[in-house]
């Protein structure tokens, strides 16, 4: 589901974004208002390994009000990122966007992709 403009740049509010997680449920963007949040998107393959290296940062940025958001970048869905989200450990949700629908709304041309939100939701940073 999306509510919201594409091509997104720092300072804009992002806001009305809900994907799938890999367990059939859902997760919706402006839950995580009040806290700031990483969204590290990612695809299968190469790029799902750092998903072992925000793992190890989790804890210590929980510390400080800071979630993470993991986004599989996949057409092929849940059955195929699950094996890579488990390999890591990983104690922060995943969503599925199987449609690039963040990619779209941040103009993003490849992944891996980092986005840091403000506890109001606007774009801090981005980074490809």
């Amino acid at each position: 589901s999306i509510n919201q403009k594409k091509g997104l740049v720092i300072g804009d509010r992002l806001e009305g974004i809900i994907l799938p997680t890999l367990d059939q449920g859902t997760v919706n963007i402006d839950n995580y208002l009040g806290k700031r949040l990483i969204l590290f998107m990612w695809a299968l393959g190469e790029h799902a390994v750092n998903n072992a290296s925000m793992a190890g940062y989790y804890s210590r940025l929980r510390e400080h009000n800071i979630d993470i958001l993991s986004v599989a970048v996949d057409a092929q869905g849940p059955v195929l990122a699950r094996p890579y989200v488990e390999m890591a450990g990983l104690q922060f949700p995943t969503v599925i966007d199987s449609e690039n629908i963040l990619g779209h709304v941040f103009n993003f041309k490849a992944i891996p992709n980092v986005v840091l939100i403000e506890p109001s939701g606007v774009i801090d940073r981005k980074r490809t």
